[in-house]
């Protein structure tokens, strides 16, 4: 019978802190326009790299702006980055999304 109580305790237990367990960080305050381009800078660099990014990202890069989105009901910052000297034409403008708190989403080429 011990058992059956411990085993209804921890269902119990595990009903209350779901929530808690799959919550993640970043639901903070939201970030300024300066700290977003700062953020999403950080992210090209790591972008760089990990390799999904030539090096010329590095250097000569010019940071375009921020601007605060709304998608599906979330608020998130979408950074844009211009590199003149990418090798690729299709691939001179990056699109950096973070979350309104400064997380990392994503980054991409088509700005979608």
């Amino acid at each position: 019978m011990n058992f059956v109580r411990h085993l209804v305790a921890a269902c119990a237990a595990l009903i209350v802190a779901a929530p808690l367990a799959i919550a993640h960080p970043g639901h903070g305050e939201e970030i300024t326009r300066e700290d977003a381009m700062k953020r999403a800078g950080i992210e090209v660099d790591r972008l760089v790299e990990e390799t999904k990014l030539e090096k010329s990202w590095l250097l000569d890069r010019v940071t375009g702006g921020a601007e605060r989105r709304v998608a599906d009901e979330e608020v998130e910052w979408v950074v844009t980055f211009d590199n003149p000297k990418a090798t690729d034409t299709v691939k001179r403008r990056l699109y950096v999304f973070l979350t309104a708190s400064g997380d990392y989403l994503a980054a991409n080429f088509s700005g979608k």
